[in-house]
């Protein structure tokens, strides 16, 4: 029997992409982060082009942890050990992988060799295999094809109820993946 192994996705769950945006924006509007939507370059008010415009290298690797981030990780780390994996979808924006990659490696140079960067998340799916992702399609096909996942609660998925001012209990997340954890063992 393999051992269970989590994978853990970066932006939303980690990596505060939301802020990082807002600043590359100039904008405010992650003060109030309740009211950022999967699409909130229209909340920004302007084009899907122009707000992935600003997005380089430079963007990628400077962005900030999510105020849940450190807690969430080390509460994965204690349920799974080392049977933790990063994994992230690129983005259609110059020197996004290499910045997520070089963000890794600065902020967690541990993972550096234990990472996973790709869109189709659903295709490691397996029966053992658990997946901790704030953006629904990607639970929702990891799920499709056998794996168990667990949806981070944010104002942009189905679970925005779940949260206060846009941030997450990270230990209500962490008791949902250890019943998860049991499920699959």
């Amino acid at each position: 029997m393999t051992t269970p192994v989590c994978y853990l996705d970066l932006d939303g769950c980690l990596v505060d992409f939301v802020v990082g945006a807002c600043e590359a924006h100039r904008s405010t509007l992650h003060l109030e982060y309740h009211r950022i939507g999967w699409d909130f370059w229209k909340t920004l008010g302007c084009t899907e082009e122009a707000f992935w415009e600003p997005f380089n290298f430079e963007f990628w690797s400077g962005l900030p942890w999510t105020p849940e981030g450190k807690q969430l990780l080390a509460g994965v780390e204690r349920l799974f050990g080392e049977n933790v994996a990063l994994m992230t979808s690129p983005c259609d924006t110059p020197g996004s992988v290499e910045g997520k990659v070089a963000w890794i490696r600065r902020e967690l140079p541990a993972y550096a060799r234990r990472f996973f960067v790709g869109p189709p998340k659903h295709l490691a799916a397996s029966r053992q295999k658990i997946l901790v992702d704030d953006y629904e399609g990607n639970v929702d096909k990891f799920t499709a094809h056998g794996g168990t996942a667990v949806l981070v609660p944010r104002p942009w998925n189905r679970r925005r109820f779940e949260t206060d001012a846009g941030r997450f209990l990270v230990p209500a997340v962490l008791n949902e993946l250890e019943v998860a954890l049991g499920s699959v063992r």
